[in-house]
Parts: structure tokens; sequence; C-alpha cells
């Protein structure tokens, strides 16, 4: 079942990027195979409903969606839900678990995530202002071709 899940949640992505609507019997489909394998604890099945429902406004169950495929270790929704509880205004706020999150993901290799933290670091977002920390992350983004990483080494003439 795995192969056939992972066939369609890509369906069902593709589908909400291209037509914005649940209409098509394949989405529906799709949608119900995402909603079974999520609430069997599959990551990519609840991180990907949480990108559904944020999209379609329902911030709350996205939130907690991303939290449970977070807590398995899905890397993006690591940094989705970092980046939504640190900066997002429709949000309660909550930079320290925002932050939190984006460590985790930038451990587990997401560039954005250690680009994030870059920025935290070499401005000193929460944390003492630390520009060797911030080389260090923004060269584990650079190294994978993230345009930012190689701006923030720039920025710091570390390049």
């Amino acid at each position: 079942m795995h192969l056939h899940l992972c066939l369609c949640l890509r369906l069902l992505l593709l589908l909400l990027i291209k037509s914005d609507t649940f209409s098509s019997m394949q989405c529906r489909r799709s949608v119900r195979l995402c909603l079974l394998a999520s609430a069997q604890g599959d990551a990519e099945a609840q991180a990907s409903l949480g990108y559904m429902f944020w999209r379609g406004k329902d911030q709350a169950e996205a939130v907690r969606l991303l939290r449970l495929a977070a807590a398995q270790g899905h890397a993006r929704a690591q940094c989705s839900l970092g980046i939504w509880l640190s900066v997002c205004p429709s949000l309660s706020r909550d930079a320290a678990e925002g932050d939190g999150w984006m460590l985790m993901a930038a451990t587990n290799g997401i560039a954005r995530a250690q680009v994030y933290l870059g920025y935290v670091a070499e401005n000193g977002r929460g944390v003492p202002q630390d520009i060797a920390v911030a080389i260090r992350w923004f060269s584990l983004a650079a190294a994978q071709g993230h345009v930012e990483g190689v701006a923030g080494l720039k920025r710091l003439g570390a390049a």
C-alpha cells in the first residue's frame, strides 16, 4: 500500500496545485486514502494533509497534522511548522517552539531551515549573535545549492 499511497499523495498535491478544487473522482479518492493513512500514523500523509488544510485556511488543523508528522521526524513538516509557529501572524506565535522545529529540520538536512538558523545566528534573534554559527548553517545550505545560503556566506565575507 505504501507505493500506492505515495502515488496518490503526489496526484493529490498536483491536483491541488493545478486546480484548487476537490471535484474530481481521483482527487476525492486520494484525499480518502490520505485521511486513512494519516489516521494510521503515516507521517507523509499527515504532512500532505497539513499543507492541504493550510491552503484551505484551517490553520489549527494544519498545525495539528504537521505536529504529528514532525514528531515522527518528517523534515519538511518540521521546517514548515517551525516557520509557521515563528512568523505567522494568524497563529499565536511561539518562536521558541518554532526554532526548535527548525533546528530539527536543519539537522535533518532541510536547506531552508539551515538558512533560517543562519539568519537567527547572524542577527541574534532569540540567541546571542554568533557569526561562526551563522556561517556554519549558511555553508550547509550553500552546499545544497540554496541561493540564500550562498548569499549569507557572501554577506558575512565567508564565500
